[in-house]
């Protein structure tokens, strides 16, 4: 039963027995009234935290939200006030679809902060160079990387910070380094090595959780073909058979590491 406040305005319990109390309020502004309106007060014990006040227009709206909290209390405990109205209708609305394909909410939503929101999304193309730089001078000082080698990267990345350093290297796609380095306009042994310097860098960045995923994988074949055309396929070059037909090198494993060595060094002081 509805009863009178102080002020003469009606509150009443509803549902009956719930503990969810239901006031009328006055609506007024600068000393007009306009009508009412309905508040609806949902007691902690209920929501498991802090009272929820809420506010409507129609009284019928205001017993269907009292109705709606007892319900899901009933159902779900205090974890149905975890979720605002608006909340709950967007879980609703996503659930068949997640059902459809087998995918558990949770699971949806990890991949999704993971991938949308990854820790270190601040993290610089040029930091991570820098990063992994710092190590291979390790390497280089004590004796396990090669000083060539070490200038080779070092050089290759520079062009890499050249296009990309400022940016957050979490923003990069694979689209947008196709595009970078097929506008270089190299020569297509340069590309390739330049390729897998680049391959490198997010290979370590994703390794290091600066990105959720390497943005390289998103290139197929055809896109691979489309940067380095053929000079990544593995071939027996023309100066290795000349070298072994002519018997300047005992073995073709000899004569491969003297023409890797060659391309190595043609393609490091022409880049």
């Amino acid at each position: 039963m509805a009863r009178s406040t102080q002020s003469g305005l009606k509150s009443w319990e509803h549902p009956k027995k719930s503990g969810i109390r239901i006031r009328e309020i006055v609506n007024a502004t600068k000393g007009g009234v306009f009508g009412c309106s309905y508040q609806v007060i949902v007691p902690a014990r209920i929501t498991g935290s802090l009272r929820e006040r809420k506010q409507f227009v129609e009284r019928t709206e205001a017993e269907e939200h009292a109705e709606k909290a007892i319900q899901g209390f009933k159902k779900q405990g205090h974890d149905f006030f975890a979720l605002t109205d608006t909340e709950r209708r967007e879980v609703a609305s996503a659930m068949p679809l997640l059902r459809k394909h087998g995918i558990a909410l949770g699971d949806a939503v990890r991949f999704a902060v993971t991938r949308m929101r990854p820790g270190t999304a601040g993290k610089k193309v040029s930091e991570v160079i820098a990063e992994l730089l710092a190590s291979k001078e390790q390497r280089c000082a004590r004796g396990d990387l090669r000083e060539l080698s070490l200038k080779d990267f070092r050089y290759r990345t520079n062009r890499l910070a050249e296009g990309f350093g400022d940016r957050p290297i979490s923003e990069i796609n694979g689209a947008q380094v196709k595009v970078w380095l097929v506008g270089l306009k190299l020569e297509p042994r340069n590309t390739f090595n330049l390729f897998r310097i680049v391959s490198e860098v997010f290979r370590f960045a994703h390794q290091r959780r600066y990105v959720a995923e390497n943005p390289l994988d998103e290139l197929a074949q055809i896109d691979r073909k489309e940067i380095i055309g053929h000079a990544g396929e593995a071939k027996e070059p023309a100066i290795l058979r000349d070298l072994i037909s002519s018997g300047r090198v005992k073995s073709a494993r000899v004569g491969a590491k003297i023409v890797v060595r060659r391309e190595w060094l043609d393609a490091f002081l022409g880049a």
